[in-house]
């Protein structure tokens, strides 16, 4: 979400929206935040406080310009019971500042703060409790707050037992565990993450090409707690699919992980026995072929690419026009590559192919395994390649882009309905550094700056993401 517009803001007096959502996904929490600040209405950020440890995602106090109006939030999962609905934990907090004195006043509870001690120690201590609630209970705002001080005390010690850096030492945990269940699925067929680029640390949304409930059912027949449905949360049919969503915590043991893995590569095929054969093929037409001088092809696999039947594709680089021509030539006349097709066009449909033409890039692509690509309908490229060039050059050096990355320009063989007229690619070294940049993943000013010179100029036509099996010289 690069922006967010009202037709009419008068009418609304606050913005309340969750971190996480959901969906299992990570709101743009800045962009909500200063649109409510700009529109002079009040943003509630709803909360998981066992999100915001250490290491984990930033605090509702650093959304924005300058934070958040008001937090609210749970604290379920701090050794409180379910209780069916009974008492539970709440957490409520309300930004302070001259502005709005009157706001932290007219709100229930007793506000608690950081402070020094004698001994000049950290410290938290009550710093505001209203006296209405002592002497004015007719007129009390904090009398609809019931006593939790037996909850607090559970929350508290079970805050303490984890130790100063417990909290996001869970997260991290829980987070390897979610990295541990999308590495085991990407070679499976009929299951990938459903959002990948927002992903929480702790949750897992997946599309599956099943129904959520059968899936569910049959966990459960396993002793496995699977996760819920939420295909009815959002619109899914141009996708296709229903929509699964996992948690996970630091509760749950690397045997409960290995189970539930090993229960979803039973429920759905893996597609290893095809990449398999094809790896053995492509190196056998190399026996009776012999590629001209500089010609690479690279095997990858697709992943996260929503409805987009293609599951491999193979990517041939020529350092020149004659070494095209060669190469063409020879799919005519080796005995290699029909021996190639032979074997695979009984397992296999070609979706696609094209062309595409380099216009800039930089660093190396062979030392990368992990690639997003980047669809778009340019109608002014003479505008679009220099944003562009000026965009990677910040992302290439503040982290957003750690590998290589490359602009084409897509040539015959598609039309700009399909996958539009240019493609542009990021590659990470690796998944684990991938799945890191994707849970941090916020707009920069850099990439702000080029949505504001290109969004009359081009249009969005998809993201997918693409994994190296193997590359061939």
């Amino acid at each position: 979400m690069s922006s967010l517009k009202i037709e009419d803001v008068s009418q609304y007096s606050a913005f309340v929206f969750p971190q996480v959502n959901s969906l299992g996904v990570l709101e743009d929490v800045d962009l909500l935040t200063d649109f409510c600040e700009d529109n002079k209405i009040r943003s509630i950020a709803c909360i998981d406080p066992f999100l915001f440890g250490e290491g984990g995602l930033k605090p509702p106090v650093e959304f924005g310009k300058n934070g958040a109006d008001f937090i609210a939030g749970d604290a379920q999962h701090l050794a409180i019971p379910p209780n069916f609905g009974g008492p539970g934990l709440g957490i409520f907090g309300c930004r302070h500042n001259s502005d709005n004195k009157t706001d932290l006043r007219n709100t229930p509870g007793r506000y608690i703060g950081q402070a020094k001690d004698l001994s000049g120690r950290d410290c938290h201590v009550m710093v505001l409790s209203t006296r209405e609630q002592h002497i004015r209970k007719e007129k009390a705002t904090s009398n609809v707050c019931s006593n939790q001080a037996f909850l607090a005390t559970l929350a508290g010690a079970s805050i303490l037992s984890k130790g100063s850096k417990g909290i996001g030492a869970a997260v991290e945990l829980a987070n390897r565990h979610q990295q541990k269940v999308i590495e085991a699925i990407l070679p499976l067929a009929g299951i990938e993450p459903a959002f990948p680029d927002n992903l929480s640390p702790t949750e897992l949304t997946l599309r599956i090409g099943t129904s959520s409930s059968a899936l569910i059912h049959n966990a459960r027949s396993r002793n496995i707690s699977l996760g819920i449905d939420i295909t009815d949360r959002c619109q899914t049919k141009e996708q296709g699919g229903a929509l699964l969503k996992l948690s996970f915590s630091d509760l749950h043991s690397p045997k409960d992980i290995d189970q539930l893995i090993e229960f979803l590569r039973d429920e759905f095929p893996s597609t290893s026995d095809t990449t398999s054969n094809t790896n053995f093929k492509i190196n056998e037409l190399n026996k009776d072929c012999k590629n001209p001088e500089g010609v690479t092809v690279t095997l990858v696999a697709e992943a996260f690419n929503g409805s987009e039947p293609t599951t491999h594709t193979y990517l041939v680089g020529f350092p020149n026009n004659a070494a095209y021509v060669e190469w063409n030539t020879q799919i005519a006349t080796c005995s290699g590559w029909a021996k190639y097709f032979e074997t695979m066009n009984p397992i296999s449909e070609e979706t696609v192919s094209a062309l595409a033409f380099p216009l800039a890039g930089g660093g190396d692509a062979t030392k990368d395994t992990v690639f997003v690509n980047f669809f778009a309908n340019v109608s002014r490229p003479d505008k679009f390649f220099p944003a562009y060039e000026d965009l990677m050059e910040v992302a290439s050096t503040d982290g957003s882009c750690p590998g290589s990355w490359g602009l084409f320009a897509i040539g015959p063989g598609v039309t700009p309905d399909q996958f539009g007229t240019h493609i542009a690619f990021c590659g990470y070294p690796d998944l684990a550094t991938y799945m890191e940049q994707a849970q941090v993943r916020v707009p920069t000013k850099a990439f702000q700056r080029f949505i504001r010179k290109t969004f009359r100029i081009s249009e969005n036509k998809g993201v997918t993401n693409s994994f190296v099996v193997k590359r061939y010289d």
